[in-house]
């Protein structure tokens, strides 16, 4: 099997409507359409991910993302990473379509309903998934990042992004 046809199995509406339904059922509440648009550039990279992983309701951005890493380079220098969301804009325009037909499958399958906002109808809690623990961990850090994002405003989110 190529690696395009591997990247069209794993990168499927089907396989990330449960990320999205997990965002939506962390974030708790009616959600802006924007916001759905940050979920699968920021769960699909590792490193956002891992730290999502290991959230709890009190998490905020800049604990999770904007702490200072100290990354050596050559071997000598020390450069300063300010955070786990590097690429996030070309991942953001990259993940549009896969996200708008995520999107259509959810409403297709009554999962959510499309509003001025995005409302969720049908609750999928990781907790319950009796697949692979990645995937579980996924849908974890997705729950998280919802429970964040519903923490802080849209426009800092913006701002910490980099899509203002």
């Amino acid at each position: 099997m190529s690696v395009e046809s591997l990247g069209i199995l794993s990168l499927n509406p089907f396989l990330m409507q449960g990320i999205l339904q997990n965002f939506l059922q962390g974030y708790g509440g009616e959600v802006e359409f924007d916001l759905v648009f940050y979920v699968l550039p920021i769960i699909l990279y590792k490193e956002s991910r891992d730290k999502l992983v290991k959230a709890n309701s009190k998490s905020r951005m800049d604990t999770l993302f904007g702490n200072k890493d100290v990354l050596k380079y050559n071997g000598k220098m020390k450069i300063y990473s300010m955070t786990r969301l590097g690429g996030f804009i070309e991942r953001f325009n990259e993940l549009q379509e896969l996200t708008k037909r995520t999107i259509i499958v959810l409403c297709n399958e009554n999962k959510i309903k499309l509003q001025e906002k995005i409302v969720l109808l049908k609750k999928d809690n990781y907790k319950n998934y009796k697949g692979s623990e990645e995937y579980k961990a996924i849908l974890k850090a997705a729950y998280y990042l919802g429970v964040v994002f519903s923490n802080t405003s849209i426009q800092l989110i913006n701002e910490f992004l980099g899509v203002v």
